[in-house]
């Protein structure tokens, strides 16, 4: 198992509402070691993943690299939605991550665990020094996402 520090973010939409609001702030949360997931996958591609496959992710050895990228979010939210075309942008550019989707509607327990209560959610993990942090924002508030993974683009 892995213990992580978290950095988690309220964002746009409110979990469980429709409305997004404008605020993207930051805020700590300590959670528990994680559990671990596997797969057979080590490229970048955005790849959906339940909550099983989630909780063994962290402890995977066959991944390209140390950095993983998680984003959480829901058909019914419209802002993440608007996120797709630039969160897959940003898979290109930043190559050397993988990166994962996480459907909050499939895996409420597994959100509310990890502290998730604003979509679109994007969590950083980086495995070589055991940290994590993440952001909630809109698509007009992109820059800071891409400003969360310069910070792990060691």
């Amino acid at each position: 198992m892995t213990a992580f520090a978290f950095v988690n973010g309220p964002g746009s939409a409110s979990v469980g509402h429709r409305r997004p609001s404008s605020s993207c702030t930051r805020r700590t949360v300590m959670t528990p070691s994680m559990v671990s997931v596997s797969s057979n996958s080590t490229t970048n591609v955005v790849k959906s993943i339940n909550t099983d496959e989630f909780k063994s992710l962290l402890d995977a050895a066959e991944w390209a690299s140390n950095v993983i990228v998680v984003k959480f979010s829901a058909g019914f939210c419209k802002s993440c939605k608007s996120m797709e075309p630039k969160f897959k942008r940003l898979a290109k550019v930043y190559d050397k991550f993988n990166y994962f989707e996480v459907s909050y509607e499939k895996n409420k327990q597994l959100c509310e665990e990890l502290g998730v209560d604003k979509l679109p959610h994007f969590q950083v993990y980086d495995r070589r020094t055991n940290q994590s942090e993440g952001v909630s924002c809109t698509w007009t508030e992109a820059a800071k996402l891409r400003d969360l993974l310069d910070r792990f683009n060691i």
